[in-house]
């Protein structure tokens, strides 16, 4: 709208001077998590145990709860650095530098693809084969309305996709869901969620990848419905990052660490053995 209040259409013509002033509802972080678990510390980094629904960092819609700013009142003395991100939903390891020197070397391991990530999916059925590699690239949709949404590419318009790889290994299966470990050697939006879609097994609780468009637009809506969750089984989709390894960024040698899954996606899987 103009600055007084007047609301704006797309054919309202705009004079030099004119303020605009946006506006947008900022979500309620009351029931956010405000706890997460430093899984490794040095004097160069943190790598952090995030638990889903916990944004990394703040947003236009999330301004408190987030890791960084939790990761400040915390962390005492600390002004983490994000070296990567994941998405609010997704639980699992984090790695946050101390200095932006490290930030910076540790970034660039990631660019260079040398930090391998592991991840821990729950997703419906059982895969066939048990373990392989999707090896199929992802473009931005150009027919979804949801914002970002990525999708897979055809092998006969493989020109306006990205190169997307996702390595894969069923580590065990119960009645309706298989628990599968999946390694991106790429580093594409969604990549795994796509990927597993695609292969017919999308994630468990999915909003996006794993039912129909308009439970995620609903969900944006009117929040998470009785309904909607019955058909999701979890509030949020179950992907965990389980490991991380890289090179230390001051000493050069390997350091992993291991993140156990969370205790939401554990316990809907042993309830379906």
């Amino acid at each position: 709208m103009l600055e007084g209040g007047r609301r704006i259409r797309p054919s309202t013509r705009l004079s030099p001077g004119d303020v605009l002033v946006i506006t947008r509802e900022v979500k309620d972080t009351r029931d956010l998590p405000e706890r997460f678990e430093v899984l490794y510390e040095d004097d160069r980094l943190y790598i952090v145990d995030k638990p889903a629904g916990m944004p990394v960092h703040p947003t236009t819609c999330y301004s408190s709860r987030t890791l960084v700013t939790l990761a400040r009142r915390l962390l005492p003395g600390c002004d983490p650095r994000l070296c990567h991100r994941l998405d609010r939903e997704t639980s699992g390891i984090v790695v946050m530098a101390k200095d932006v020197r490290t930030q910076r070397r540790v970034m660039l391991e990631f660019e260079k693809r040398r930090v391998v990530k592991t991840y821990l999916a729950l997703v419906w059925g059982r895969p066939d084969p048990p373990s392989g590699a999707i090896d199929v690239p992802i473009r931005l949709s150009r027919v979804s309305r949801i914002r970002m949404k990525m999708e897979t590419v055809a092998e006969t318009d493989h020109g306006t996709g990205l190169a997307s790889r996702t390595l894969y290994e069923t580590v065990s299966t119960s009645r309706r869901f298989s628990l599968v470990s999946c390694t991106p050697e790429t580093g594409r939006q969604h990549q795994i969620r796509v990927h597993l879609s695609h292969a017919g097994h999308p994630v468990v609780g999915d909003k996006i990848y794993g039912v129909a468009e308009d439970v995620f637009l609903d969900f944006v809506d009117s929040g998470l419905s009785n309904s909607m969750l019955d058909r999701l089984l979890l509030p949020r989709h179950a992907l965990h990052a389980s490991r991380i390894s890289l090179r230390h960024p001051s000493t050069g040698e390997r350091i992993t660490v291991d993140s156990p899954l969370a205790d939401d996606i554990r316990d809907l899987f042993d309830s379906d053995r």
